[in-house]
């Protein structure tokens, strides 16, 4: 299986799509490459600027685990591997899923992502936090009134401890 990913106020729909020609990475080549593959898209509300959902990078996290656990229910599609795709913020996500399998935050004893996590993909991941926060934190202040958010924000602040425990974790994990 492939899951791919997207970033921080982005959707699956146009994360993974050619701006130009329309062409949709994950539907029109990615089968090409690996036809036995499964193919699929993680899609979380990430807003920010208007209409944001407040919550943080660990109920993502939950919520992709999630999925996984509902998606993955025979024993075949539990011994498929996972390579993971993770574009920007969808990296963050990624990497959240090794730590929180620890904590059992699975309805279910099993869980799937333990043995099957064959590999991650980060694209343009901002490992330790991204100056553009500030940016897009000043944008949400003065768009308050269109229902902004700066939760998903906060936890991308350049030299943010719990981003380099999030490092030091998943490294780990391998």
């Amino acid at each position: 299986s492939i899951i791919a990913v997207h970033g921080l106020g982005s959707n699956p729909d146009w994360a993974w799509r050619h701006e130009q020609t329309g062409a949709m990475w994950l539907r029109d080549f990615l089968p090409q490459s690996f036809p036995q593959a499964r193919i699929m898209a993680f899609d979380h509300s990430s807003a920010w600027s208007m209409d944001a959902p407040v919550k943080s990078v660990e109920v993502c996290g939950e919520q992709l685990l999630h999925v996984l656990n509902t998606r993955r229910d025979t024993a075949e599609e539990m011994k498929r591997p996972i390579i993971f795709i993770g574009h920007s913020f969808g990296g963050i996500i990624i990497k959240k899923v090794r730590p929180l399998k620890f904590l059992c935050l699975l309805s279910r004893a099993r869980r799937p992502e333990q043995k099957s996590m064959l590999g991650a993909i980060f694209l343009g991941v901002p490992h330790d936090g991204s100056r553009l926060t500030s940016v897009g934190k000043l944008i949400s202040y003065t768009t308050y009134w269109l229902g902004s958010s700066t939760q998903l924000l906060e936890s991308l602040q350049p030299g943010d401890e719990s981003l380099r425990e999030l490092n030091i974790s998943f490294l780990q994990g391998y």
